[in-house]
């Protein structure tokens, strides 16, 4: 499984951060921004969102181009 990494940050007066990568993740990674107060999402949130992204009904079913039929209506 991915790891996902959830972390605080408070934005300078600048609006900027700074990042410390994990070096676990590799060269390449992926930045998801969005407000802290989000109640809704918690760190299990982002990895059943990982998880699900993986699977093969996401892969096999919804990525099939035959599949695509709804995008037509």
């Amino acid at each position: 499984m991915q790891r996902v990494y959830c972390e605080i940050y408070t934005v300078d007066a600048n609006h900027r951060i700074e990042v410390e990568v994990p070096a676990d993740l590799g060269s390449k990674v992926k930045l998801i921004l969005m407000p802290e107060n989000d109640d809704g999402l918690n760190q299990n949130s982002f990895e059943m969102m990982a998880l699900q992204e993986k699977t093969g009904f996401a892969t096999s079913v919804l990525g099939d181009p035959a599949e695509d039929v709804w995008n037509d209506l």
